[in-house]
């Protein structure tokens, strides 16, 4: 199959990012996906080129230019940046470190150094979190962090609005993946939050993929420099806030 346009998508050994990588190669676009740096086990369609990369290393930018030169030498067209670290109750150093580095260190330099990736109307997307505006014990770091990502959509969306490049940002609420899993295993929990919800169930990968899609479409050319709330409508009302997210250690997905 011909391609004629490249995605870079990150962090697509998550739940997010693979349903990201996936619709896109469906739709035609040949597809870099940056898992982290222990990979993942998904299966790839042959316009899926999967590379583990370890987002918080000095050297994630060099090499994840020279990946994107020899598969798109004149750039990819979009760019959507899944990657995330979530710890909850986080205090060693070590840790507060690392979660800074791929949520926040990276995408700053993804963006800050676009121009050696992706051509001057690329379409980027950064992930973010309804934790950004929403409070949850035990997560303040982890919404910090997204928190940043909507300030960086909005810096980096008026330095390249002239040039033609588009920089959107996505906030999903709770997603049926691994990174939720141990909420999702409480099916209390899981219930309330469906019940507190106006759509009356909780997201799957896919109705995050498909709304980043819609947003990489020429119908959103004049949208700029906005985060886009995907949450079924949860954040709309009131509710009582989820104090059970302190004892939660879910797997990694950078």
């Amino acid at each position: 199959m011909t391609v004629e346009r490249y995605a870079l998508v990150t962090g697509a050994n998550g739940g997010i990012g693979n349903a990201v990588a996936e619709l896109l190669a469906e739709r035609g676009r040949g597809v870099i996906a940056l898992e982290g740096k222990h990979g993942g086990e998904h299966l790839s369609k042959s316009n899926i080129h999967r590379f583990s990369l370890d987002l918080a290393s000095p050297g994630a930018l060099e090499e994840c230019v020279s990946i994107v030169n020899s598969l798109a030498p004149s750039g990819v067209n979009e760019v959507i940046n899944c990657a995330a670290e979530f710890n909850t109750n986080v205090i060693e150093p070590r840790m507060i470190d690392h979660m800074l580095q791929v949520n926040v260190v990276w995408p700053y330099t993804l963006l800050s150094q676009i121009r050696r990736l992706a051509t001057e109307d690329a379409k980027v997307i950064l992930v973010s979190s309804v934790s950004s505006s929403v409070a949850t014990t035990g997560c303040e770091l982890y919404a910090a962090t997204k928190a940043a990502v909507e300030a960086l959509v909005r810096g980096f969306a008026f330095r390249y609005g002239s040039s033609g490049t588009r920089v959107l940002g996505v906030s999903p609420g709770l997603v049926r993946t691994k990174m939720a899993k141990a909420v999702l295993t409480d099916p209390g929990l899981s219930t309330l939050i469906a019940s507190q919800t106006p759509s009356g169930r909780l997201a799957d990968p896919i109705d995050i993929a498909r709304g980043i899609a819609g947003l990489l479409s020429s119908d959103f050319e004049w949208t700029q420099g906005q985060t886009v709330i995907m949450d079924g409508g949860r954040s709309l009302g009131s509710y009582e806030p989820l104090h059970h997210v302190h004892a939660i250690q879910p797997p990694k997905e950078t």
